[in-house]
């Protein structure tokens, strides 16, 4: 970067198991570097005249959920204030398993935001479903993301933001076709017409709810706080209650507890998962600027 010039960047995500936060970070990492005043900002804790909203650039992450962006995270994104024409690169984080175009979702969400889409990424990440010893599925697994991102990964990614990171220093910033971030498709057949005859809610209606073992709860209302879909209160004897109606099941408050008083049928959890992922094809990680 020239000298005596400083560069904001606004680096926003959304993250249940804390695949996209390592990613984030990484970009912070790689701006900071190369002279930027890198702001990293959890959706779920924006707030408007807090956080830099006149930032030079705005990298949005967030994990893929059911083969599209996670409810609470469209929400949050949705809540953003209208920017000036502010230069954006996206990123995803996904457990190789699933059939979707969900940058170019994310795109097309900033785009409505009045930003300019420079580039995107998909990454592969370890997937979070759990195995019966309580490891994670993409921990174990090469094929549901063991050891990703790895090195050449993040060089690729940090490659990208650089390239857009240069652009806007040099304010190159005329936005990239939307369209472009189709490549980052993560392919099958079978998936993608699934994914086009069926919704959200549909795809998220088969995997098995969260249930409150009581008798392993000690009380620390950590799966309330975490909760992004206000799910999880407490009845009139602080008792845990889930409202399955707005239960996202994205599975973020059995991480959080460390008494197992959060869980689901993983078993269940990681069937679907392998099934799904006979019908995914090409999913490896990608870059487009």
């Amino acid at each position: 970067m020239k000298s005596g010039i400083l560069k904001k960047a606004s680096i926003l995500y959304a993250s249940f198991s804390g695949n996209t936060r390592k990613v984030a970070r990484v970009a912070q990492g790689a701006l900071a570097a190369r002279g930027w005043r890198a702001e990293l900002v959890n959706l779920r804790n924006f707030e408007r005249g807090l956080h830099a909203v006149d930032a030079d650039l705005i990298v949005l992450g967030v994990p893929v959920q059911y083969w599209d962006i996670p409810n609470t995270a469209k929400t949050m994104i949705r809540r953003l204030p209208v920017f000036q024409r502010t230069p954006a690169f996206v990123f995803t984080t996904f457990g190789r398993c699933v059939c979707n175009s969900v940058p170019w979702a994310l795109a097309m969400e900033l785009a409505d935001k009045n930003c300019s889409v420079l580039g995107g990424a998909q990454i592969a990440a370890p997937h979070s479903a759990k195995m019966d010893d309580g490891s994670r599925l993409g921990d174990m697994e090469e094929a549901f993301g063991k050891g990703q991102p790895d090195p050449a990964t993040l060089l690729g990614f940090r490659e990208a933001l650089m390239t857009v990171a240069a652009k806007v220093e040099e304010k190159q910033t005329r936005p990239i076709e939307i369209e472009r971030l189709k490549a980052l498709h993560t392919r099958g057949m079978t998936a993608d017409v699934m994914n086009r005859i069926s919704s959200h809610r549909m795809r998220q209606d088969f995997m098995p709810w969260v249930e409150h073992l009581q008798i392993n709860c000690e009380r620390c209302y950590g799966c309330l706080n975490a909760c992004d879909s206000q799910a999880i209160s407490k009845d009139g004897m602080d008792t845990i209650v889930i409202d399955r109606d707005l239960c996202n099941r994205c599975y973020k408050c059995t991480d959080i507890c460390q008494n197992s008083a959060m869980t689901t049928d993983w078993k269940r959890f990681v069937f679907l998962v392998r099934t799904v992922h006979l019908m995914a094809r090409d999913t490896t990680s990608k870059f487009v600027v």
